[in-house]
């Protein structure tokens, strides 16, 4: 193999947490569960708002300060928090946050932002990112074959060093891969806030002393649009100190007519002293879609409705589960994918699990960071198919230094369905995954690119000598 990547032996150590570990201490009761409950210091963007009467903040009934977001990814913009002034450059996370205090408080109405779609959500690929490549006298094969051939999008890694935008590739990658990550979980930790904001609105008491109480009627006259609630409800465990929120509803696409059944739970556990900074727990939600495409079997259709007698069924489930050690410490895990059948519940002790029935497209974010400056560690790992033979990964490592940089590795790890704690790491690179004369053997390298972020042009970009990235496909 011709090659400028870095030997793997210089192999990204992530002080990334095994999921067991992210869900120690999180009580078998407040893992979410997927039936409606029987009747019966972070972030400074916060406004002095109060639910359930004086003294208690809202970290003391919901994860306030809790997201999904690259870490390269930073925009220019107005304050939006106590502390920044007009002009700086502020976190996606920021902006993530403060969108979802918006719809607790009732400033931002959830029917102005919340997208059932966003569930359906699949992250995308950047333009420097494994382009399609033709060829022609492949020196694999022969080298005179004249016949024009393809490899396929995607195998060939960070082709380019930096996107049509300017961008340098690892960041611009990062930040498309995680986009679908990003409207999944903002729509349903958005929906999840509002549940908070129809009871306050309808002067609903929360269950501070332990019950549940349903805002399903509430919700249905928040007039989110091509929305309808079948449940809506807050329960609080006061033995176990844990919030659990739950939706289920039916969402009818406007572009195709084509209705799916969704579900989104919520279960926190705050510490009893230091909510705002101590807290755990884990979000799940599932949402009834049909393909046209994929590993799993076809069928007539059904309840995603407007498939055609192509449709395959299949449930996009996700999970996020969280636990926030301390001001400076936040530790996430999102799982999602294409499970086959509708309906399909596809956890294993409250997270999504990839050994059972999944079809397409995988994907696995791990971050352990601190949430004022994004600094700490992330790994990003998809899979587009149940039968590839690996994985794809992303691993990153951001400094808190100023203006922002880091390190990202990419390289091809294990299954997601070989891997029990989603935690994946870039083994190496096949760099003929699927050209004339592949066997299919996985190199000892990863490619390797620097960022640093640049305040004046908004973009990451790439020192001199920031990058080892070349290799022939062959």
């Amino acid at each position: 193999m011709k090659s400028e990547t870095k030997r793997s032996t210089v192999r990204l150590v992530i002080s990334l947490l095994l999921v067991g570990a992210l869900l120690a201490g999180v009580p078998g009761a407040s893992r979410a569960q997927d039936v409606e409950p029987a009747q019966g210091d972070g972030y400074a963007l916060f406004l002095p708002a109060i639910v359930g009467g004086a003294g208690h903040s809202y970290a003391a009934f919901f994860p306030e300060n809790l997201a999904v977001a690259s870490p390269l990814d930073l925009h220019y913009d107005g304050p939006v928090s106590a502390s920044a002034t007009a002009g700086d450059w502020v976190s996606g996370y920021a902006i993530a946050t403060a969108e979802i205090h918006g719809v607790m408080t009732g400033a931002t109405a959830i029917a102005d932002v919340f997208d059932a779609g966003g569930l359906l959500a699949l992250g995308n690929d950047a333009s420097c990112y494994g382009p399609t490549l033709r060829y022609r006298n492949h020196p694999d094969d022969g080298g005179a074959d004249p016949t024009i051939r393809e490899l396929p999008h995607g195998d060939l890694g960070l082709w380019q060093e930096t996107d049509t935008a300017g961008e340098a590739c690892a960041a611009a990658q990062v930040n498309a891969r995680l986009g679908g990550a990003e409207k999944q979980s903002q729509a349903s930790l958005n929906l999840m806030a509002a549940l908070l904001a129809a009871a306050d609105d309808a002067g609903i008491a929360l269950p501070t002393a332990g019950g549940t109480v349903d805002v399903t009627a509430e919700m249905n006259a928040a007039g989110i649009p091509d929305v309808l609630f079948s449940a809506a409800t807050i329960t609080y465990d006061a033995t176990a100190g844990t919030w659990t929120y739950y939706a289920e509803f039916t969402y009818t696409d406007p572009a195709d007519g084509s209705t799916h059944d969704m579900v989104v739970s919520l279960e926190y556990t705050p510490d009893a002293t230091a909510p705002e900074s101590r807290y755990t727990g884990v979000m799940y939600f599932r949402a009834n879609d049909d393909q046209e495409w994929g590993n799993c079997p076809a069928s007539g259709g059904g309840g995603g409705g407007g498939g055609g007698a192509t449709a395959r069924p299949v449930t996009v489930n996700g999970s996020l589960a969280f636990n926030r050690l301390g001001g400076s410490e936040l530790r996430i895990q999102q799982r999602s994918g294409a499970y086959c059948g509708h309906d399909v519940d596809a956890r294993h002790v409250g997270v999504v699990d990839p050994t059972l029935n999944w079809g397409d497209n995988y994907a696995s974010f791990t971050a352990n960071f601190d949430p004022a400056n994004m600094a700490g560690d992330y790994a990003y790992a998809w899979q587009a198919g149940v039968h590839d033979r690996a994985s794809r990964v992303l691993n990153l490592g951001v400094n808190n230094h100023s203006p922002l940089d880091g390190e990202a590795y990419f390289g091809y790890g294990a299954r997601v369905q070989d891997d029990s704690d989603g935690v994946l790491v870039a083994d190496g690179i096949y760099c003929n995954w699927a050209a004339p004369g592949s066997s299919g053997g996985m190199q000892a390298y990863a490619q390797r690119q620097f960022v640093t972020f640049n305040t004046g042009t908004g973009h990451f970009y790439m020192p001199a000598g920031g990058s080892d990235m070349r290799y022939a496909p062959t």
